[in-house]
């Protein structure tokens, strides 16, 4: 009876832990995503700054 106790124990701590587990990895996904979200939208930023850039300086030469 001691032995089926302990092993019902064991076997509770290990569900508990894989939940913990599984509730790190998708926080860490989340952020994952998020860190890309941010670097895409800062790229396209930098993109359409760049643009208008080379537009205002094609526009200074033309003059």
């Amino acid at each position: 009876m001691i032995l089926f106790q302990k092993f019902q124990a064991t076997n509770l701590l290990m569900v508990q832990y894989d939940l913990f587990y599984e509730k790190q990895l998708q926080n860490h996904k989340m952020i994952y995503l998020k860190e890309s979200i941010i670097k895409r939208s800062v790229q396209k930023r930098i993109r359409s700054f760049a643009k208008n850039q080379i537009k205002k300086i094609s526009i200074y030469f033309s003059y």
